[in-house]
């Protein structure tokens, strides 16, 4: 028998700063995690997860082979993406019948802009999602790719420190609100503020999470431990809000502000305009 609290991983990650931290991921953590996503990407043992994303990140280790072996599945990490190869890539989805398929917003734009033809593949009855995670999905972005290659895309809003995910935009209608986050799922989260107060709806402040699909801590990091967990919330360091929909929004990194002729600007929002 394993004791649930246990170290199953620890990984280093670094965020938006240079410093990289391990974060100590338990046992109860990682398979309450994959037992969500089972959940919201209704994978079973026939499913057929590709899933190329770098393994030393959260994204690539925990949906990818994890998650296959979670399920009793097959994972497909065939070779790295690269622009030249993404008619191969789409060769290999269609015949091997893959099912889901985990990306990046980044790999996102380039299969929108270089992929011309073929437009049906991910059009059939053997694929279920595109599951975007480990950055904002424009909602520009989202849409084109749906539109285009006519199938759902889940995205994910989660950190190393969350597992990989815990609030997801899909796949169900409820949810699947192009230009959000999504709603929680199997875990909590609110919106604060600098004074540790619970915001209304609307209002943007520091996105905070609870539940069992959290890290254990940091490494060796005391003091970074007391600075990022406030009685059971892990505070995430994302500025968000949540909307009349029970969806959050994601504007922001908190220390990622630039303060301009006195007002605050969050790089993403220049991004979006």
């Amino acid at each position: 028998e394993i004791n649930p609290l246990e170290d199953a991983y620890i990984l280093f990650t670094s965020g938006t700063t240079s410093y990289p931290k391990g974060v100590r991921i338990s046992y109860l953590a990682l398979f309450s995690h994959l037992y969500t996503l089972s959940g919201v990407y209704r994978t079973d043992s026939n499913s057929k997860i590709f899933d190329n994303l770098i393994l030393s990140h959260t994204d690539g280790m925990t949906q990818g082979p994890l998650l296959a072996l979670f399920n009793s599945a097959t994972v497909y990490r065939p070779f790295p993406f690269s622009i030249q190869r993404i008619e191969d890539i789409f060769d290999i989805v269609y015949s091997e019948n893959i099912t889901h398929w985990v990306m990046v917003p980044t790999i996102m734009a380039l299969i929108l802009q270089f992929k011309q033809n073929d437009k049906d593949t991910l059009d059939h009855d053997s694929f279920k999602y595109v599951i975007s995670c480990a950055g904002k999905l424009e909602a520009k972005l989202w849409q084109q790719f749906e539109d285009k290659f006519k199938t759902r895309v889940i995205n994910g809003y989660g950190l190393t420190e969350t597992v990989t995910g815990g609030i997801f935009a899909g796949p169900g209608d409820d949810s699947h609100i192009i230009g959000t986050l999504g709603k929680p799922v199997d875990c909590e989260a609110k919106i604060m503020d600098d004074n540790q107060n619970e915001l209304p709806v609307g209002e943007p402040g520091e996105i905070w999470r609870r539940g069992s699909r959290l890290m254990s801590g940091y490494l060796n990091a005391p003091e970074a431990n007391k600075e990022v967990f406030a009685d059971g919330w892990l505070k995430t360091g994302d500025i968000g809000y949540k909307g009349e929909d029970g969806c959050f929004r994601i504007t922001g990194r908190k220390k990622l502000i630039i303060i301009s002729g006195g007002l605050n600007v969050s790089p993403e929002e220049v991004t979006e305009v």
